[in-house]
This record gives structure tokens, sequence and C-alpha cells, in this order.
């Protein structure tokens, strides 16, 4: 392979991926403060050809990722609230609901990897669809997992590792305890909670 023709393949490999509209989109909304310009944010996506439903808020721009068609990966119903620090990263589908609030700081994570040999841990690429409910509340910081589908009216604490799905409206506000607190909690739940909380959380 000649200098050049590698060039070149370097060079595909690094510009594919470059989104001129989203790149428009993120100028605009990096000359608004945190907070307002809330609606404005979410015409700037939908001017960036995503997905987002009437009366939705950002409160400030989310960081979005991918390898592809990002665009046709992300659709959000409607009257939804993302508060600050949003991530979506679009390896795969995500879908949001109507009604649906994000405290802030929450990461959607759409892809990830098997765990391989000692020398090297992140093995192979995996990836899996995100789902989340109408009226589900997730709270600051939580951290959704590839493959998971929150039900509808679920609540999920701050904080959480949300590694499989949970239930339509359950609260988890559970979730979030260290592992001797966890254990301690556990044993002393009903059966609906201990489902709930093994669905959500993975001690340490």
């Amino acid at each position: 392979m000649s200098a050049v023709h590698r060039g070149l393949v370097v060079a595909h490999e690094e510009l594919s991926d470059l989104r001129p509209r989203l790149a428009i989109a993120r100028l605009v909304s990096a000359l608004l403060p945190d907070g307002p310009g809330s609606r404005t944010r979410a015409a700037l996506l939908r001017f960036a050809g995503f997905d987002i439903g009437p009366g939705v808020l950002f409160a400030s721009f989310p960081r979005i990722f991918g390898r592809g068609a990002v665009r046709q990966r992300l659709a959000v119903g409607e009257q939804c609230f993302f508060n600050v620090g949003l991530t979506l990263e679009l390896g795969d589908v995500i879908e949001i609901g109507d009604h649906v609030t994000f405290g802030p700081e929450v990461m959607l994570l759409t892809t990830s990897h098997e765990i391989g040999p000692d020398h090297h841990r992140a093995g192979p690429f995996t990836k899996g669809p995100i789902r989340i409910g109408d009226g589900a509340w997730l709270g600051a910081r939580v951290t959704v997992l590839a493959g998971v589908t929150i039900g509808a009216g679920a609540v999920v604490a701050a904080g959480s590792v949300v590694t499989k799905d949970l239930p339509l409206r359950l609260k988890a506000s559970i979730v979030g305890l260290d592992a001797d607190e966890y254990r301690n909690e556990l044993a002393s739940s009903d059966s609906s909670w201990s489902g709930f909380v093994a669905a959500s959380i993975c001690p340490a």
C-alpha cells in the first residue's frame, strides 16, 4: 500500500463520521448558558436530523457520539426533560418515551465489550438497544448499559448503574447502596424488591 493510499484510508477513517449539521447545532448551542434555551437545543437537534418530539427540553446540549447513521438511532417522545450533562452513545438504538425526566449527567451507553483474556480485557465488541418507557424518571448520574429496557413509570435512584431490564412502575429508591447495605437490604426485601435490586445494581 502506497503512502498516498494509506493517507486516504486514514483520512476516511478519521473523517467518515463528521456530521456538519450536528456540528453546526453544537456551535450554536455553545452560545447559550446551561439552562436557558432548552427549547432551542431541542430545535437544533431536530435541525441535525434527530427525532425529537414536541415539548422536549434540554438544559444543555447532549454529548452525542457513535459510528455510522446515528441520526436514525435516536427517538425521543413528547414533553420530556433532560438535565445538564446528558450522554447519548448511539452505537445502537435509543428510544425514549413520553414525559420522561432525566437528572444531571445521565449516560445511556449502547455498546460495550465482552471480557477478554488477561492481556486484553476489553474483548469482542458488543451492542444493544436501550428503551425507556413513558413517564420514567432517572436520577442524577444514572448509567444505563446496552440492551436494557426501563419500564414505564419506573424511578431509578441517583448514581445507579442499570445492567438489566427494570419492571414497570417500580421505585429504585434502594439502588446505589454499598455492597454490605445491598446484601442486608436484599435479605430483608420481599421478592419483588429482590428481583428489582438484582436487576439494577452490581454489588462490589
